[in-house]
């Protein structure tokens, strides 16, 4: 039984920073040097806001496992499977254990999602 399915692609980046933990950024203020520290399969659920209500859910991003040490401030690079694009910035990260697999997931939220 899989309760998420793993049909989207993400790459997960982190921009390097010096030794005093700036990030060097060029004249356009892009940073100079970045990493990915992920590629592979993910799960995209899109976030939005219920009808005439105050409340707001982020967009969310499984990885299947926890093995890759995700931060605040990472850039997610999303292709869903339908081709759709988005990119977005990690809010929050939380290890989850699924209740009746007991399957061990990472759950990303962001926040500044857009598509491209």
């Amino acid at each position: 039984m899989e309760l998420i399915h793993f049909d989207d692609h993400c790459e997960i980046i982190r921009n390097i920073t010096d030794g005093g933990g700036s990030i060097d950024l060029d004249d356009y203020d892009e940073p100079v040097e970045a990493e990915t520290i992920y590629s592979g399969k993910c799960c995209y659920q899109s976030g939005g806001q219920t009808y005439q209500s105050v409340s707001v859910r982020n967009d969310a991003v499984y990885l299947p496992g926890n093995a890759v040490i995700v931060m605040e401030g990472d850039t997610v690079k999303i292709r869903a499977k339908s081709g759709r694009l988005r990119t977005g910035i990690v809010k929050t990260v939380r290890d989850i254990e699924m209740p009746l697999t007991h399957a061990l997931y990472t759950k990303i939220e962001l926040k500044q999602s857009i598509g491209e």
